[in-house]
């Protein structure tokens, strides 16, 4: 039973803290949308903030790792590189919801450093990940490499953010599939 209330409560706090970040949220708002009195939250979280970094650590957990990105980059029945990547990098974008992305957002710009710190490891270590693949079968420097990975990923980052704005998933599968052929055509188009 306790279970089924942290994640009710986990559930809506999420959702209301990517949409409307830490101090636009109040913990009666996120009772009320759980369907639980305040005091359980404040039993089985302490604090709003300790609250906070459980939905935040949720979050991550649920997104593609990049000990998992780099097997998908580096497996023997991907194919060649190109289709090892696009993979690779579908798989870590579909594994972020938008509400997931916003929260992670709202993390990275918050004044909590270690917060901070959480939302941007998943992203940085996917990067890496993604920079070393590049420089070593594209035969790019690593500073290059680094510069391409952090671009497709974090241009992919704002589709997730941005998404409510884009018209349709399917308009949101066109932009991101137009991104990531033109940032592999600029790849493979290098001086």
């Amino acid at each position: 039973m306790a279970s089924k209330i942290v994640n009710k409560i986990l559930d809506g706090a999420t959702e209301l803290f990517a949409r409307q970040g830490y101090f636009g949220t109040t913990t009666r708002e996120i009772a009320l949308k759980a369907d639980v009195t305040e005091p359980s939250i404040y039993r089985l979280f302490l604090t709003k903030e300790k609250l906070f970094e459980h939905c935040l650590a949720g979050v991550i957990e649920r997104c593609v790792t990049p000990a998992q990105f780099e097997l998908a980059l580096s497996s023997p029945e991907a194919g060649d590189f190109s289709e090892a990547l696009l993979r690779a990098v579908r798989a870590w974008y579909s594994s972020i919801s938008g509400q997931s992305a916003r929260l992670l957002m709202q993390a990275a710009l918050s004044d909590n450093r270690q917060w901070s710190e959480m939302a941007y490891a998943p992203i940085t270590a996917i990067i890496a990940v993604l920079a070393k693949s590049l420089a070593r079968e594209l035969d790019l420097p690593r500073r290059t490499a680094a510069v391409a990975a952090r671009t497709l990923i974090l241009a992919l980052f704002h589709f997730k953010v941005a998404r409510p704005m884009l018209s349709s998933t399917e308009n949101e599968r066109q932009s991101v599939e137009k991104t990531i052929e033109q940032w592999l055509a600029g790849l493979h188009r290098r001086p």
